[in-house]
């Protein structure tokens, strides 16, 4: 049987004595602000509360696991022997301790009569002794509970910022791929693009090493990531491409989730571009509308692909950047994904006052 203080014992040992010091001074203190009194009811506590522990204690650290397991009659016997035992204690200690303390006269009943008469001492001591018991078990659960919940939080917190950083991850080796692939191109016909090149891939390089771990950016540096991704792809397709990206932003300091915005235009790319043998083009708006942070990306496929073979919808870019948007905008955003004849368009909506989470 695992033990009940592994469970329940969720305070170190200092915070139990003041557990029942507190208990002891808010009883005596709700009867002197009722009844004007203070020393009858802090004797009256104080004869009740060696019975109160020992029922609270076996209580929680001895009946709780056995009520768990479902051993009814371990239950209901260790119940009925400590219930008896601790009213006992009660009953003692009132009559040799509590009404001597305050000046009874009343004759004391010997302790034979007192052990021989479970019925009186049931009827009369068991809700003295077990309202405490009930009250700390309510507490404890309570609290339990919520560090139950606080640890799930944490647990499913712990496991978003994995899930965020490998959905990250993913999108680095398609990107230095092709733009590792340009660079090379550039330089084995010695082109004086070669050097603006690198100094655009160096960038986006110290963007991703050094901004892609914060769970936010500013929309200007995701704005200067998209128009140097855009340039260098420029430089892949030359004129047969045509990429028009516009933006209208009244703040470009406030967040956005890093590299959700990439992942959708490297897709375009991938899917329109690369496979449309005639002038493919790429449509890129960003915009503050409505009161939202609208981002939508156009883009044309091969007239000859009628259905979805390229697995726009189901490839790992756009799974991706679902699973992104479920991770740092939970129900606080809106993805539309258009599959026309001959185009394909995303449309991400974003709440603005929906900060990403600090996941």
């Amino acid at each position: 049987m695992q033990s009940g203080f592994t469970q329940f014992d969720i305070f170190p040992k200092k915070y139990h004595i003041l557990y029942w010091i507190g208990n002891v001074m808010l009883w005596t203190f709700f009867v002197l602000i009722t009844d004007g009194i203070i020393w009858e009811p802090f004797v009256n506590k104080m004869c009740y509360l060696p019975s109160q522990m020992l029922a609270t204690y076996a209580f929680l650290y001895f009946l709780i696991p056995y009520l768990f397991q479902g051993r009814w009659l371990k239950f209901i016997g260790l119940f009925a022997f400590i219930s008896y035992v601790a009213t006992v204690i009660a009953r003692i200690n009132k009559i040799y301790i509590y009404e001597p303390a305050l000046g009874y006269d009343d004759p004391q009943e010997p302790l034979w009569e007192i052990i021989t008469t479970p019925s009186h001492l049931m009827s009369q001591y068991m809700l003295w002794v077990y309202l405490t018991p009930v009250i700390t078990l309510l507490i404890v659960l309570v609290i339990i509970h919520l560090k139950e919940k606080t640890r799930l939080e944490e647990l499913k917190k712990e496991k978003n910022i994995a899930e965020l950083r490998f959905l990250k991850a993913q999108v680095h080796p398609h990107f230095l791929f092709n733009t590792l692939n340009n660079l090379y191109s550039l330089a084995t016909v010695d082109s004086p693009q070669t050097a603006a090149t690198t100094h655009k891939l160096s960038s986006i390089l110290k963007y991703m090493f050094y901004k892609c771990n914060q769970p936010a950016v500013t929309l200007s540096e995701e704005i200067k990531l998209l128009s140097n991704y855009l340039d260098l792809e420029k430089i892949r397709y030359g004129n047969r491409l045509e990429v028009n990206f516009t933006y209208n932003v009244a703040n470009e300091k406030s967040s956005i989730a890093p590299l959700v915005f990439l992942t959708v235009v490297e897709n375009a790319f991938k899917h329109g571009a690369s496979s449309d043998i005639n002038n493919p083009r790429i449509n890129i708006r960003l915009e503050e509308k409505d009161s939202n942070l609208e981002f939508e990306v156009y883009n044309t496929k091969p007239q000859e692909v009628s259905t979805d073979k390229l697995s726009y919808r189901k490839g790992i870019g756009m799974t991706n950047v679902t699973r992104q948007l479920q991770l740092v905008y939970p129900d606080q955003h809106k993805l539309e994904i258009e599959q026309g004849e001959y185009h394909y368009r995303v449309h991400i909506i974003i709440s603005p006052n929906q900060k990403a989470q600090t996941i």
